[in-house]
C-alpha cells in the first residue's frame, strides 16, 4: 500500500514540475499549429486532378447507391402487388 501511495506521489510531483514547461511550450505550438513553417501545398494540377477524382467517385457511387434504393423499393413493394 505504501509503494502504492509512493508512486501516486512521486507521479503528482513530476505532474506538477512538468507544468511550467509545458505552459513555455503552449505558444510556440499554438503558433505553429495556425502558421506552419514545414507545408509543401499541392500544385494547381494536382489539387485538380485530385479534385475530379473525388467528384467521379461520388457520382459513381451516387449512382450504383440510387440503382439499389430504386432496386429495394421495387422488391418491397412486390409483395404487395398480389394482395
Amino acid at each position: 500500500m505504501k509503494d502504492k501511495l509512493k508512486k501516486v506521489g512521486t507521479a503528482i510531483v513530476n505532474f506538477v514540475k512538468a507544468i511550467p514547461s509545458f505552459v513555455k511550450s503552449t505558444p510556440k505550438k499554438l503558433h505553429n499549429l495556425v502558421a506552419p513553417k514545414n507545408v509543401t501545398w499541392p500544385s494547381m494540377h494536382n489539387t485538380l486532378h485530385r479534385t475530379g477524382a473525388v467528384l467521379v467517385v461520388s457520382a459513381v457511387s451516387a449512382v450504383i447507391i440510387g440503382i439499389m434504393d430504386a432496386a429495394y423499393a421495387l422488391l418491397l413493394h412486390v409483395p404487395f402487388l398480389f394482395v
